[in-house]
């Protein structure tokens, strides 16, 4: 048994059998479906184990105002359904089920937290919000993760609490699927046709979640830019932190982003034939070094100091074991420097910053502090209990406590796929906080289990295919987190404008529908950048997303900003994989 540190209580519950029975919750899903259409109002009487509904309310159409107090408009009539789950003494899970009345499209949605969770996504400027979800047809749920926290940062719920840590990675959402289709069923008297997940960030870690621990629940599964592993990005996150903070020379001003960004563009867009594109297409194939723009007398915003140079070599690289040189988990991409210049998203800026409170220190002290160490004092910078915090000797501690608990790394989804499940993934390659590729990663473990399953070896060619069967991966160019970023990054992911078409071409969601009910896979997905992230303003460029491990390739004629003129190709051997800094 993996070691738990005296946290006994942290140890995962794969069955569901700890909150409900499979047998119990089928036989109530039946009941109701044999049963009449129930009103809105008479749902708070529905009996569920361990959970109660505590507000019934039909809303008409028109506009609604949340609990948060945000003014949502245009929205169909719907029976608005408010719980509160209690598998544990300790627990308290918040959700809300909303019930279009006349507008169902027969199909069931459930959105994905942000962060740590700690509110309800009833809107905002991502697409998984249950209002969203509403205006487009579904059923919808979303939950609150088990404690309430609208900053979604402040992790001091954790402290003492190791239920409240179950309930945020994983349990909520099966208590909160369980109870949706529950009440679908009985306000409908039928069960949802489909059920689709959709989720981003931690959204996304849950949604692999779903995937690994619950097959049966979802058809579907649309995620993005997922937290993986929480618990090896909290390293990454410290390593960050500490390359531009312990020595205080190292420390970078956003004032010397864009020198550094310009620097990466001329290396890397022009290697790539698409000089005019102001993101870089494949980061991996960006062998930049920034000794390039090392200051070579006074220190100004357009040079980097010695120690500058080396802290964000270190960013590039991710962690580092001190003592072997071995990467412990990839860094960030080159090109996610300066996204503010072009598209006002703030990249290293937005994430790389210091304490308290903000960015990758707070995501990162968030679980070494209240998690891991239980100690809101703890320090990622200087402290840990009794020696102090050493990232190649204290990383697997947080790994030993929490991975069962809290990361979504297991590869083998043979359930989900014998079922039919469907999966499409995407991942900003410009992500300034959760390195891209950690997706490709996860992606290339699920292939190579889907080679040990089938023929006792990695057949990469046969074991690619039977993975795009049912998962397709799709690397963003120039998208950051979820969302924004200078290419193109509205295709029905987790992005407000939405994509100018609504079709299975152009919208994520639509294409991952086409391919559970008509089997038709997704071969590429038209992606857009808006001129000055405005839909009113015109479309600046489009791009295809090609299927990992394909790329888009320029055909070489016609303008660059037509995804007509790229075509998806298999990736290229790089010949420059050797390519060394030029100080050496």
């Amino acid at each position: 048994m993996e070691r738990n540190h005296g946290r006994p209580d942290l140890l995962p519950r794969r069955s569901i059998g700890l909150v409900i029975s499979a047998g119990s919750l089928a036989a109530l899903l039946l009941g109701a479906t044999q049963a009449a259409a129930a009103p809105c109002e008479s749902l708070t009487a529905l009996t569920l184990p361990d959970t109660e509904i505590t507000l019934a309310q039909q809303v008409p159409a028109g506009s609604f105002t949340a609990p948060t107090g945000a003014v949502i408009t245009n929205l169909p009539a719907f029976c608005r359904l408010v719980g509160v789950a209690t598998p544990t003494s300790d627990s308290e899970i918040n959700f809300e089920v909303w019930l279009p009345t006349s507008t169902w499209n027969g199909r069931y949605r459930q959105v994905g937290s942000t962060a740590f969770g700690g509110y309800i996504r009833y809107t905002g400027v991502t697409a998984t919000s249950l209002s969203q979800s509403l205006r487009s047809g579904y059923a919808t749920a979303a939950t609150d993760d088990g404690h309430v926290d609208p900053t979604t940062l402040n992790v001091s719920w954790a402290l003492g609490h190791p239920q409240k840590v179950i309930d945020y990675g994983y349990r909520a959402l099966k208590e909160t699927t369980d109870a949706a289709k529950a009440l679908i069923t009985a306000y409908y008297g039928r069960g949802p046709d489909r059920s689709y997940f959709d989720g981003c960030s931690d959204g996304g870690r849950e949604a692999l979640i779903e995937a690994q621990r619950y097959p049966e629940d979802f058809d579907g599964i649309l995620l993005g830019d997922p937290d993986i592993s929480a618990t090896d990005n909290a390293v990454a996150q410290a390593w960050q932190e500490q390359a531009l903070t312990l020595n205080p020379a190292a420390f970078l001003p956003p004032s010397k982003l864009p020198a550094l960004a310009k620097a990466v563009l001329k290396q890397c867009a022009a290697r790539e034939g698409l000089a005019t594109d102001p993101f870089v297409n494949d980061p991996r194939d960006c062998h930049f070094d920034p000794a390039v723009i090392r200051c070579a007398g006074a220190d100004s915003d357009s040079c980097l100091t010695t120690a500058q140079v080396e802290a964000v070599r270190k960013i590039y690289s991710g962690p580092l074991d001190p003592r072997t040189g071995r990467s412990l988990f990839p860094g960030i991409e080159p090109g996610a420097e300066d996204t503010a210049a072009t598209d006002g998203t703030g990249g290293w800026a937005s994430n790389l910053d210091t304490p308290p409170g903000k960015g990758n220190y707070a995501l990162s002290y968030g679980i070494w502090a209240y998690m891991v160490a239980d100690d809101p004092n703890f320090d990622i910078f200087t402290v840990k209990v009794p020696q102090g915090f050493d990232i190649a000797a204290d990383a697997p501690v947080a790994g030993q406590t929490l991975a069962s608990v809290l990361n979504a790394i297991d590869p083998d989804l043979h359930r989900f796929q014998r079922r039919g499940g469907k999966i499409i993934h995407y991942h900003g390659c410009a992500d300034p906080g959760i390195p891209p590729r950690t997706s490709i990663s996860y992606y290339e473990s699920v292939i190579a289990a889907q080679g040990h399953e089938e023929r006792g070896d990695d057949d990469d060619g046969q074991a690619l295919e039977k993975t795009q069967d049912f998962y397709r991966l799709f690397m963003v160019p120039g998208m950051v987190h979820c969302n924004g970023g200078p290419g193109p990054n509205s295709f029905g992911n987790a992005q407000s404008p939405p994509p100018p078409v609504k079709d299975a071409e152009h919208d994520a969601m639509l294409a991952l529908i086409q391919w559970v009910e008509q089997g038709i896979p997704p071969d590429r997905i038209i992606a857009t950048h808006y001129v000055n992230h405005d839909s009113t303003q015109g479309i600046d460029m489009q791009r295809p997303l090609c299927p990992y491990p394909g790329v888009a390739r320029y055909t070489g004629t016609g303008d660059t900003t037509n995804a007509a003129n790229f075509v998806c190709v298999g990736d290229e051997p790089d010949r420059l994989a050797t390519q060394g800094h030029p100080d050496q």
